[in-house]
Protein backbone atom coordinates (compact mmCIF):
# COMPACT_ATOMS: atom_id res chain seq x y z
CA UNK A 1 0.00 0.00 0.00
CA UNK A 2 2.81 2.48 0.75
CA UNK A 3 5.82 1.85 -1.39
CA UNK A 4 4.51 -0.53 -4.27
CA UNK A 5 2.51 2.33 -6.01
CA UNK A 6 5.61 4.50 -6.13
CA UNK A 7 8.06 1.23 -6.94
CA UNK A 8 9.11 1.68 -10.61
CA UNK A 9 9.54 5.96 -9.59
CA UNK A 10 11.99 5.07 -6.70
CA UNK A 11 13.93 2.05 -8.74
CA UNK A 12 17.32 2.67 -8.71
CA UNK A 13 17.52 6.05 -6.58
CA UNK A 14 20.15 5.66 -3.22
CA UNK A 15 18.01 8.18 -0.82
CA UNK A 16 14.24 8.25 0.29
CA UNK A 17 13.02 11.32 1.57
CA UNK A 18 9.47 10.69 3.25
CA UNK A 19 6.88 13.36 4.45
CA UNK A 20 4.18 11.09 6.07
CA UNK A 21 0.80 12.10 6.71
CA UNK A 22 -1.17 11.50 9.86
CA UNK A 23 -0.91 8.69 11.43
CA UNK A 24 1.49 7.21 8.84
CA UNK A 25 4.15 9.91 10.97
CA UNK A 26 4.17 6.87 13.33
CA UNK A 27 5.60 4.15 10.97
CA UNK A 28 9.27 3.51 10.91
CA UNK A 29 9.45 2.84 6.65
CA UNK A 30 12.84 1.16 7.22
CA UNK A 31 10.96 -1.84 8.83
CA UNK A 32 8.39 -2.42 5.67
CA UNK A 33 9.47 -5.92 3.94
CA UNK A 34 7.50 -7.48 1.03
CA UNK A 35 6.73 -11.60 0.41
CA UNK A 36 6.41 -13.14 -2.53
CA UNK A 37 3.10 -15.51 -2.80
CA UNK A 38 5.17 -18.38 -1.25
CA UNK A 39 6.78 -16.98 1.57
CA UNK A 40 6.23 -16.78 4.93
CA UNK A 41 7.23 -14.66 7.60
CA UNK A 42 8.76 -17.48 9.76
CA UNK A 43 12.02 -17.01 7.29
CA UNK A 44 15.16 -15.81 8.88
CA UNK A 45 14.47 -12.41 9.83
CA UNK A 46 18.06 -10.77 8.41
CA UNK A 47 16.89 -12.39 5.02
CA UNK A 48 14.43 -10.28 4.91
CA UNK A 49 14.06 -7.95 2.00
CA UNK A 50 13.55 -4.73 4.70
CA UNK A 51 13.25 -1.47 2.93
CA UNK A 52 16.53 -0.24 4.73
CA UNK A 53 18.49 -2.78 3.14
CA UNK A 54 17.97 -0.86 -0.50
CA UNK A 55 17.71 3.14 0.56
CA UNK A 56 19.03 5.65 3.07
CA UNK A 57 16.09 7.00 4.48
CA UNK A 58 15.11 10.71 5.52
CA UNK A 59 11.59 11.93 7.06
CA UNK A 60 10.41 15.78 7.09
CA UNK A 61 7.37 17.37 8.15
CA UNK A 62 6.46 19.09 5.17
CA UNK A 63 8.37 19.97 1.48
CA UNK A 64 8.87 23.81 2.35
CA UNK A 65 10.82 22.78 5.69
CA UNK A 66 12.30 20.30 3.82
CA UNK A 67 13.97 22.51 0.75
CA UNK A 68 14.29 25.88 3.17
CA UNK A 69 16.18 23.77 5.27
CA UNK A 70 18.26 21.84 2.78
CA UNK A 71 18.93 25.80 1.08
CA UNK A 72 20.42 26.80 4.11
CA UNK A 73 22.66 24.15 5.12
CA UNK A 74 23.82 24.22 1.34
CA UNK A 75 24.97 28.04 1.99
CA UNK A 76 26.67 27.43 5.07
CA UNK A 77 30.22 26.45 4.99
CA UNK A 78 31.05 22.92 6.00
CA UNK A 79 32.77 23.05 9.43
CA UNK A 80 34.95 19.96 11.17
CA UNK A 81 33.37 17.63 13.44
CA UNK A 82 32.52 18.67 17.07
CA UNK A 83 30.60 16.75 19.76
CA UNK A 84 29.05 17.66 23.14
CA UNK A 85 27.39 14.88 24.58
CA UNK A 86 25.09 14.55 27.82
CA UNK A 87 24.46 11.38 29.98
CA UNK A 88 22.89 12.15 33.43
CA UNK A 89 23.21 7.77 34.13
CA UNK A 90 20.85 8.54 37.03
CA UNK A 91 23.13 5.87 39.01
CA UNK A 92 20.97 3.66 41.56
CA UNK A 93 23.32 3.46 44.14
CA UNK A 94 23.87 7.40 44.99
CA UNK A 95 20.25 7.69 44.91
CA UNK A 96 20.83 10.26 41.76
CA UNK A 97 17.31 8.82 40.15
CA UNK A 98 15.22 10.67 42.48
CA UNK A 99 12.82 12.83 40.72
CA UNK A 100 10.88 15.44 42.90
CA UNK A 101 7.80 15.75 40.50
CA UNK A 102 3.80 15.73 40.25
CA UNK A 103 3.26 16.14 36.73
CA UNK A 104 0.93 13.45 36.70
CA UNK A 105 0.52 13.15 32.54
CA UNK A 106 3.74 12.08 31.89
CA UNK A 107 3.65 8.74 30.22
CA UNK A 108 5.04 5.92 32.59
CA UNK A 109 7.10 3.37 31.03
CA UNK A 110 9.06 1.23 33.76
CA UNK A 111 6.07 -1.25 33.74
CA UNK A 112 8.28 -3.00 31.06
CA UNK A 113 10.90 -5.33 31.46
CA UNK A 114 13.69 -3.99 29.04
CA UNK A 115 15.62 -1.26 30.57
CA UNK A 116 14.59 1.34 28.48
CA UNK A 117 15.49 5.27 27.93
CA UNK A 118 12.12 6.30 28.98
CA UNK A 119 10.94 7.05 32.83
CA UNK A 120 8.53 7.96 35.18
CA UNK A 121 7.66 11.31 37.10
CA UNK A 122 5.82 10.93 39.65
CA UNK A 123 8.08 10.77 42.92
CA UNK A 124 9.44 7.93 41.87
CA UNK A 125 13.14 7.18 40.44
CA UNK A 126 14.39 6.68 36.93
CA UNK A 127 16.23 3.36 36.18
CA UNK A 128 19.71 4.13 35.67
CA UNK A 129 21.29 4.16 32.22
CA UNK A 130 24.39 1.59 32.39
CA UNK A 131 24.99 1.67 28.57
CA UNK A 132 24.49 5.27 28.09
CA UNK A 133 27.54 6.15 29.64
CA UNK A 134 29.36 3.03 27.87
CA UNK A 135 27.50 4.93 24.77
CA UNK A 136 28.77 8.24 25.40
CA UNK A 137 32.70 7.21 26.55
CA UNK A 138 32.62 5.10 23.13
CA UNK A 139 31.47 7.61 20.80
CA UNK A 140 33.99 10.05 22.81
CA UNK A 141 37.00 7.80 21.96
CA UNK A 142 35.94 8.35 18.26
CA UNK A 143 36.14 11.89 18.34
CA UNK A 144 39.33 11.66 19.93
CA UNK A 145 41.30 9.22 17.72
CA UNK A 146 39.61 10.85 14.86
CA UNK A 147 41.21 14.36 16.06
CA UNK A 148 37.96 16.14 16.40
CA UNK A 149 36.79 18.30 18.96
CA UNK A 150 34.55 17.05 21.51
CA UNK A 151 33.35 17.38 24.93
CA UNK A 152 31.48 14.63 27.68
CA UNK A 153 29.04 15.91 30.27
CA UNK A 154 28.46 12.62 32.59
CA UNK A 155 26.24 12.36 35.76
CA UNK A 156 26.06 15.47 37.90
CA UNK A 157 27.76 17.28 35.01
CA UNK A 158 25.19 16.57 32.54
CA UNK A 159 22.64 19.23 33.59
CA UNK A 160 20.28 21.34 32.24
CA UNK A 161 22.58 24.59 32.71
CA UNK A 162 25.71 22.41 31.45
CA UNK A 163 23.47 21.89 27.72
CA UNK A 164 22.38 25.65 27.77
CA UNK A 165 25.48 26.93 28.19
CA UNK A 166 27.43 24.41 25.36
CA UNK A 167 24.38 23.98 22.73
CA UNK A 168 25.97 26.77 20.39
CA UNK A 169 29.35 25.64 20.95
CA UNK A 170 29.34 22.16 19.15
CA UNK A 171 27.54 21.08 15.43
CA UNK A 172 26.76 17.48 16.90
CA UNK A 173 25.03 17.32 20.49
CA UNK A 174 24.51 13.91 21.75
CA UNK A 175 21.62 13.60 24.22
CA UNK A 176 21.57 10.08 26.03
CA UNK A 177 19.19 9.66 28.93
CA UNK A 178 15.18 9.01 29.86
CA UNK A 179 12.75 10.90 27.14
CA UNK A 180 9.27 11.64 28.34
CA UNK A 181 6.43 11.98 25.85
CA UNK A 182 3.26 13.60 26.81
CA UNK A 183 0.26 13.08 24.09
CA UNK A 184 -2.20 14.89 25.84
CA UNK A 185 0.37 18.24 26.35
CA UNK A 186 3.40 17.74 23.48
CA UNK A 187 5.03 20.90 25.60
CA UNK A 188 5.15 19.22 28.56
CA UNK A 189 7.20 16.18 26.69
CA UNK A 190 10.90 16.61 27.27
CA UNK A 191 14.51 15.06 28.30
CA UNK A 192 15.20 14.27 31.52
CA UNK A 193 18.98 16.46 32.94
CA UNK A 194 20.69 15.72 35.96
CA UNK A 195 18.72 17.83 38.94
CA UNK A 196 21.55 19.53 40.46
CA UNK A 197 19.81 21.15 43.44
CA UNK A 198 23.08 22.62 44.32
CA UNK A 199 22.87 25.29 41.42
CA UNK A 200 20.20 27.96 40.45
CA UNK A 201 18.99 26.86 37.44
CA UNK A 202 20.02 30.29 35.04
CA UNK A 203 17.52 28.67 32.46
CA UNK A 204 14.00 29.49 33.54
CA UNK A 205 14.42 30.04 37.27
CA UNK A 206 12.32 26.69 37.69
CA UNK A 207 11.79 24.91 41.04
CA UNK A 208 14.27 22.24 42.15
CA UNK A 209 12.01 19.88 41.72
CA UNK A 210 11.77 20.34 37.97
CA UNK A 211 14.91 22.09 36.85
CA UNK A 212 16.71 18.83 35.68
CA UNK A 213 13.59 18.71 32.73
CA UNK A 214 13.95 20.25 29.35
CA UNK A 215 10.38 20.77 28.40
CA UNK A 216 9.41 20.23 24.67
CA UNK A 217 8.28 24.11 25.22
CA UNK A 218 11.32 25.17 26.01
CA UNK A 219 13.03 24.06 22.60
CA UNK A 220 11.17 26.23 20.73
CA UNK A 221 13.39 29.81 22.03
CA UNK A 222 16.79 27.50 21.60
CA UNK A 223 18.24 29.15 19.26
CA UNK A 224 20.39 26.51 17.68
CA UNK A 225 23.00 26.24 14.98
CA UNK A 226 23.63 22.28 15.14
CA UNK A 227 23.84 20.59 12.27
CA UNK A 228 22.80 17.50 13.92
CA UNK A 229 21.41 16.74 17.36
CA UNK A 230 20.95 13.17 18.54
CA UNK A 231 17.96 12.54 20.93
CA UNK A 232 19.32 8.51 22.22
CA UNK A 233 16.04 8.57 24.48
CA UNK A 234 12.97 7.14 24.05
CA UNK A 235 9.96 8.32 21.85
CA UNK A 236 11.51 12.00 21.23
CA UNK A 237 10.06 11.39 17.54
CA UNK A 238 6.49 11.04 18.42
CA UNK A 239 3.82 13.11 20.10
CA UNK A 240 0.23 14.74 19.52
CA UNK A 241 -1.29 14.27 16.26
CA UNK A 242 -2.92 17.40 15.24
CA UNK A 243 -4.82 17.82 11.70
CA UNK A 244 -3.10 19.75 9.26
CA UNK A 245 -0.04 19.68 11.10
CA UNK A 246 0.54 15.77 11.74
CA UNK A 247 2.58 14.99 14.80
CA UNK A 248 3.51 17.52 17.53
CA UNK A 249 7.07 16.32 19.30
CA UNK A 250 10.28 17.30 20.96
CA UNK A 251 11.73 17.80 17.43
CA UNK A 252 9.29 20.47 16.48
CA UNK A 253 10.70 22.67 18.63
CA UNK A 254 14.87 21.61 17.90
CA UNK A 255 13.93 22.32 14.10
CA UNK A 256 11.87 25.76 14.57
CA UNK A 257 14.78 26.58 16.77
CA UNK A 258 17.44 26.02 14.54
CA UNK A 259 18.50 22.12 14.42
CA UNK A 260 19.37 20.83 10.61
CA UNK A 261 19.00 17.08 11.38
CA UNK A 262 17.56 15.18 13.76
CA UNK A 263 18.04 11.49 15.19
CA UNK A 264 14.90 10.59 17.24
CA UNK A 265 13.34 7.72 18.52
CA UNK A 266 9.81 6.50 18.04
CA UNK A 267 8.96 4.32 20.36
CA UNK A 268 10.73 2.97 24.18
CA UNK A 269 14.44 1.78 22.92
CA UNK A 270 15.82 -1.00 24.77
CA UNK A 271 19.54 0.72 26.41
CA UNK A 272 21.73 -1.69 25.57
CA UNK A 273 20.90 -1.96 21.82
CA UNK A 274 20.58 1.70 21.71
CA UNK A 275 24.03 1.91 22.56
CA UNK A 276 25.19 -0.42 19.96
CA UNK A 277 23.24 2.00 17.41
CA UNK A 278 24.69 5.10 18.08
CA UNK A 279 28.50 3.66 18.50
CA UNK A 280 28.06 2.45 14.93
CA UNK A 281 26.38 5.43 13.81
CA UNK A 282 28.56 7.39 14.65
CA UNK A 283 32.18 4.98 14.08
CA UNK A 284 30.54 5.11 9.87
CA UNK A 285 29.57 8.75 10.21
CA UNK A 286 33.49 9.67 11.31
CA UNK A 287 34.45 7.47 8.20
CA UNK A 288 33.11 9.43 5.56
CA UNK A 289 29.09 8.54 5.48
CA UNK A 290 26.51 10.72 5.27
CA UNK A 291 24.11 10.58 8.50
CA UNK A 292 21.27 8.41 6.88
CA UNK A 293 23.93 6.45 4.82
CA UNK A 294 26.19 6.15 8.20
CA UNK A 295 22.44 5.35 9.84
CA UNK A 296 21.58 2.76 7.31
CA UNK A 297 24.62 1.03 7.91
CA UNK A 298 24.14 0.75 12.08
CA UNK A 299 21.41 -0.36 11.39
CA UNK A 300 22.19 -2.95 9.06
CA UNK A 301 24.78 -4.54 11.49
CA UNK A 302 21.80 -5.07 14.06
CA UNK A 303 20.01 -6.82 11.23
CA UNK A 304 23.10 -9.18 10.70
CA UNK A 305 23.00 -10.01 14.24
CA UNK A 306 20.77 -12.30 14.82
CA UNK A 307 20.08 -11.15 18.78
CA UNK A 308 19.07 -7.96 17.42
CA UNK A 309 17.59 -8.28 14.12
CA UNK A 310 14.18 -7.97 15.57
CA UNK A 311 12.90 -4.07 14.40
CA UNK A 312 12.48 -3.57 17.20
CA UNK A 313 15.83 -3.09 17.95
CA UNK A 314 17.17 -0.86 15.71
CA UNK A 315 14.08 0.75 13.63
CA UNK A 316 12.77 3.08 16.05
CA UNK A 317 15.63 5.83 15.62
CA UNK A 318 14.79 8.01 12.22
CA UNK A 319 16.70 10.94 10.82
CA UNK A 320 14.62 14.12 10.20
CA UNK A 321 16.08 16.75 8.21
CA UNK A 322 18.32 16.90 5.38
CA UNK A 323 20.91 14.40 5.75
Amino acid sequence: KLITPVKNEIQNKRKLVIIPDDIIGTIAFEALFSLDNNETVEIHLNKLDFLIKNYDVVYNYSADLWLSTLKNQNLKKEDPLSLVGFAPVFKSENNEGLILSNEGNINDSLIYDLATRSGALHNETVKELNHSEEELDAIINLFKKSGYKYRAYLNKEASKNNFMENINNYNIIHIATHGFSNDKNPELSGLLFYDDNSKKDTTQNLEPKTKGFLYSGEMYNLNLDADLIVLSACETGIGKLINGEGIISITRGLLYSGAKNLIVSLWKVGDESTKDLMVSFYKNYIEGNSKSSALRNAKLELINNSETAFPKFWSGFVLIGVD
